[in-house]
């Protein structure tokens, strides 16, 4: 018995015509911004549940807690990146964005003596980060 009616295939594209396509230096750097980006995002949270264990030594529930807090910003962040485009423009914005980022990325080391003070830093790095990869995600090609 056959529920799902047989189709007929679309024509395959074959792998070089695919792959043409990163020719295009535009997407290409699109490509590469994204790959960055990601791969930024999974080392950043490697290393953060270690970071906070060991420098600044909270307990996993406390960690939890932590991640649940970034999460909330990484929404705000994605809510203002947008917003932000809107008003200022997306290279303004991204401009903005990777400037405070690297900002709160220098000065996170210099305040690891204080619970709060590191996690309010980590938290508004996740939030920047959140509206910078907002932004490459919706317009990755007009960015360039």
């Amino acid at each position: 018995m056959r529920i799902i009616p047989t189709m007929e295939g679309v024509k395959s594209i074959p792998l070089n015509q695919q792959l043409s396509i990163i020719k295009n230096r535009k997407i290409a750097v699109g490509l590469l911004i994204f790959f960055l980006l990601i791969t930024g995002y999974s080392l950043s949270y490697t290393y953060l549940v270690p970071f906070l264990q060991e420098t600044v030594q909270l307990t996993m529930p406390n960690i939890s807690l932590s991640m649940f807090i970034f999460g909330l910003f990484a929404i705000a962040g994605t809510r203002f990146g947008g917003y932000g485009a809107d008003k200022w423009g997306t290279s303004n914005t991204v401009t903005f964005s990777i400037m405070i980022h690297g900002l709160f990325l220098i000065m996170l080391p210099l305040f690891t003596n204080s619970v709060l003070i590191t996690l309010l830093f980590t938290a508004l790095c996740q939030y920047d980060n959140s509206r910078f990869s907002n932004l490459l995600y919706s317009t990755s090609t007009t960015v360039i």
